[in-house]
């Protein structure tokens, strides 16, 4: 407003005067910067036409957002959504676990205790994807986020029959699988009749969490049999999830009674030498050649 106001007084005052052998008078170039700043001030309020936006296709909107936002290391190859951070990932896995309760399975006040011990063993699991280093820089926010004083990576339950253990651990399975990246579970049960019953619980509570379709959660089934489950993840080809339930008695404690077996053997084997050897030192009993000993 000040800018018109000069110049208007500024051409006021210069028209009022004759123009034949007028003369430059001092003030002109004042004028003339007048009117350099007020044409400025109006070519910046001046406004621009707009034209209609163009259509561009999906995809090569989707590219174009994709590379022009600060998401752009956060997509792997052949991703189906955006990377998440860890602590984002740990929430996921208790609204799985919470949305259980919704839908019959609501857990008792101690699996609830064990599902958050369970989340506190897995902690580092979260972290599987990232740089080298990231979970030390991120101890302190994980304790203080999770309001936790330490994190135990071996959590040891012991309750009496028809507790729910066994409901439990499918559970916090199939809430795992569906929100850790690149997670592989294995479960070692006590027979194989009891291995395949927790498979297919965790294989039922995946299902119910994905409202029945992994599609609605950007996952597709790679395996599926009696011993394994194995997804796709929807980070790319790298987000691979498995869980594995194995029967523990099947080859393993065989092998090891054979090995505790042949130790105790050796270990008489060497007393009964020593004592023998020490009988014949004081000449009492028969003596046996050195060939019956060494066998």
């Amino acid at each position: 407003m000040l800018i018109y106001a000069l110049l208007a007084m500024v051409d006021a005052e210069q028209l009022s005067e004759p123009l034949a052998g007028r003369t430059r008078r001092p003030d002109s170039a004042v004028a003339d910067r007048l009117r350099r700043a007020l044409a400025r001030a109006r070519a910046q309020h001046v406004v621009r036409e707009t034209s209609a936006p163009r259509l561009v296709p999906a995809l090569q909107h989707r590219l174009q957002r994709r590379s022009n936002g600060a998401g752009v290391q956060a997509w792997a190859i052949g991703a189906r959504e955006p990377k998440r951070s860890p602590l984002e990932y740990m929430q996921l896995c208790r609204r799985h676990l919470a949305k259980l309760d919704t839908l019959g399975w609501t857990r008792s006040y101690h699996q609830r205790l064990f599902h958050d011990d369970f989340l506190k063993a897995c902690t580092r699991s979260f972290w599987k994807l990232e740089p080298p280093g990231q979970f030390a820089r991120d101890h302190m926010k994980v304790l203080r986020v999770n309001s936790w004083d330490h994190i135990a990576q071996e959590i040891l339950i012991s309750t009496p029959r028809r507790f729910g253990k066994t409901i439990s651990v499918s559970m916090f399975c199939a809430a795992m699988m569906l929100s850790c990246p690149g997670v592989e579970i294995s479960i070692y049960s006590t027979c194989k009749r009891i291995s395949q019953k927790i498979l297919r619980n965790v294989q039922k509570f995946a299902m119910l969490i994905a409202d029945m379709d992994y599609g609605s959660l950007n996952f597709s089934v790679k395996r599926e049999n009696m011993e394994e489950i194995n997804l796709q993840g929807p980070l790319g080809s790298t987000d691979v999830r498995i869980i594995n339930s194995y029967p523990s008695k099947v080859g393993f404690v065989s092998a090891r009674c054979c090995r505790v077996c042949r130790v105790l053997l050796l270990r008489l084997r060497h007393q009964a030498e020593l004592a023998v050897r020490e009988r014949q030192r004081r000449g009492v009993g028969h003596h046996l050649p050195d060939h019956v000993l060494e066998q």
